[in-house]
């Protein structure tokens, strides 16, 4: 669940467990394949790329070939 991003309006009917009815927001979750990796220099959104580095697999950015996981640093 992505907090504020896929918000859904539900109305409900008054009940015996509420005992107003109306229209309630309600956050539901998204697929992880919509989710980007947000690229704080450039400002924008990026896709993401996998490559092996001394037989370790490492994420990168598509566009600038930065490595993203900062555990170690490119050589």
């Amino acid at each position: 669940m992505v907090e504020g991003v896929n918000l859904v309006k539900k109305h409900i009917k008054p009940g015996t467990v509420t005992k107003e009815g109306g229209i309630v927001s309600i956050e539901k979750p998204i697929y992880v394949s919509t989710v980007m990796y947000y690229n704080e220099k450039e400002k924008k959104s990026e896709r993401v790329g996998y490559k092996k580095i001394d037989g370790k697999k490492f994420r990168i950015s598509k566009t600038s070939e930065e490595i993203l996981d900062k555990k170690i640093t490119k050589k």
